[in-house]
């Protein structure tokens, strides 16, 4: 019975440790997208969105900068459908929950809102941007915290019949940086332009 025993957690800690040394001695760059696989800290349960994203990244490499800031922070960032207060295509919530050492965040979108994809992809890509402002204050834990920062660091913009939104400088400008680099390499181009 112990020598069974003894073989058992043996065979376990090879076949667990095997998994390491197999992403070690792969092929270059293997590594590299399995450790990328399983970090990945912006996600959505939605495929649509998550077809989005995926396009965005290919398509602006803007985008797939700030996807790869956040896998380097403490956050995890999801995205999914809904409707923003003020109206718009996007927004991020001003809430912050945590799940051990992560914060987590949420982006909403609402595709109803948006000219085309291409708007759409921007739109996620000027939230992101919101969430690493977040996230590279890592004193930022809270609704409070959040709101004070924004109210700080921001402005309000005061919509008609809107509750209006937080937004920064640095965030209008990473969606537009988005949309000028997806208008300039997607396929799809056509279909929004005159939107």
């Amino acid at each position: 019975m112990r020598k069974a025993l003894c073989f058992v957690t043996l065979a376990t800690l090879v076949l667990s440790g095997s998994e390491g040394i197999s992403a070690q001695s792969a092929a270059p760059g293997t590594a590299s997208r399995i450790d990328e696989a399983r970090i990945r800290r912006v996600r959505s349960e939605d495929p649509t969105i998550t077809a989005l994203i995926a396009q965005a990244s290919e398509w602006s490499a803007t985008f797939q900068a700030f996807l790869d800031m956040i896998d380097r922070s403490d956050g995890i960032v999801y995205i999914e459908r809904g409707r923003c207060r003020h109206g718009g295509a996007a927004c991020m919530a001003l809430t912050v929950k945590l799940a051990g050492p992560n914060r987590m965040l949420r982006i909403v979108i609402d595709q109803r809102r948006a000219d085309c994809d291409l708007d759409l992809m921007a739109s996620i890509g000027h939230e992101l941007w919101h969430a690493i402002e977040v996230l590279r204050e890592p004193s930022l834990r809270s609704y409070a915290h959040l709101y004070n920062f924004f109210s700080r660091d921001g402005r309000h913009t005061d919509r008609a019949g809107s509750f209006g939104a937080w937004e920064t400088p640095a965030a209008i400008k990473a969606g537009f940086t988005v949309l000028e680099e997806l208008y300039a390499t997607s396929p799809k181009k056509e279909v929004c332009k005159g939107t």
